[in-house]
């Protein structure tokens, strides 16, 4: 487990140094700006290890100005996470020359010796070439993570006679990249609670229940149910893809029905013109008839 961590030379501190063991909880109390957000973000570097998928103040990933901020000399700027699992290891993070991280496993706890001398008053931090050179001359074994799958694989590991940084059980997944399994993604939702929706939540529930590869079987009356579900939304999903053109129908059968009410009013009122003068011409002409057969 994580014994220690100790922040070296970053943007805000030159040494931040805190010890975790036999710790089960711990609060940070300070005014504002003096890096306690800093401190509890170190530890993406080793939990999280994607610098994508790390979260820090801002909503920040992992990017080269985060990197910068926590490592701002490129060959005197640290990270030591001191681990214990059956005996004492470190895991060493610098900025490399591209602005990436490289990761370092030494076999051996935290020592202010080991990175610092002492210099009239006070004490000044070594350099990484030194550092790395006195591990040499005192036997202390080191290597470099060659990238950050391996670095990845070594901090989760299965099975507790590992001396891996977290313990992990036999069912927890990782994903295809490699980087990436539940321990990870719960840490970072419990890490910054703003990454938290309903989805997330969802998520995390069935991971913390350890169901999350377990299979959904359905009776053939729930299938049954299921498939009715599915037709209810195949016809609300023809409902609404037709319901423009819908409109417009409805639209050209008002218009239909306006217009056939004022035709019917024309024709009402050329039937009532048409009888009018029709009884006219017809009295008219039986006058006349009638005229004409006196006179004959």
């Amino acid at each position: 487990m994580l014994k220690r961590l100790i922040i070296l030379n970053s943007e805000i501190y030159s040494k931040a140094d805190i010890e975790l063991n036999d710790c089960d909880s711990l609060q940070i109390v300070g005014p504002n700006n003096i890096g306690k957000s800093t401190l509890i973000y170190a530890l993406n570097f080793l939990y999280i290890i994607d610098g994508k998928q790390m979260t820090f103040s801002g909503n920040r990933t992992g990017d080269k100005s985060t990197i910068n901020h926590y490592f701002p000399s490129l060959n005197s700027s640290y990270i030591v996470f001191e681990i214990f699992k059956k005996r004492y290891y470190s895991i060493l993070v610098k900025r490399n020359l591209e602005g990436n991280l490289d990761y370092y496993k030494i076999d051996s706890d935290y020592k202010e010796d080991l990175y610092f001398t002492n210099k009239g008053n006070g004490v000044q931090l070594k350099n990484f070439d030194t550092i790395i050179s006195e591990f040499t001359t005192k036997g202390i074994e080191y290597s470099k993570f060659s990238n950050k799958r391996d670095v990845f694989n070594f901090v989760y590991q299965k099975g507790k006679k590992s001396n891996g940084v977290v313990w992990i059980d036999e069912n927890v997944s990782q994903d295809g990249g490699g980087i990436s399994n539940n321990f990870s993604k719960i840490y970072r939702y419990l890490i910054n609670s703003k990454l938290i929706d309903n989805e997330t939540l969802k998520d995390s529930l069935i991971i913390a229940d350890n169901r999350e590869n377990e299979k959904v079987e359905f009776s053939k009356k729930k299938q049954n149910d299921i498939q009715s579900l599915l037709r209810l939304n195949n016809g609300i999903k023809i409902i609404k893809s037709i319901q423009k053109s819908y409109a417009d129908f409805k639209e050209l059968v008002n218009q239909y029905k306006g217009k056939r009410i004022m035709l019917s009013k024309l024709v009402f009122a050329f039937n009532q013109q048409y009888s009018f003068v029709y009884s006219v011409e017809k009295e008219l002409g039986q006058k006349y008839f009638d005229s004409f057969n006196k006179i004959q």
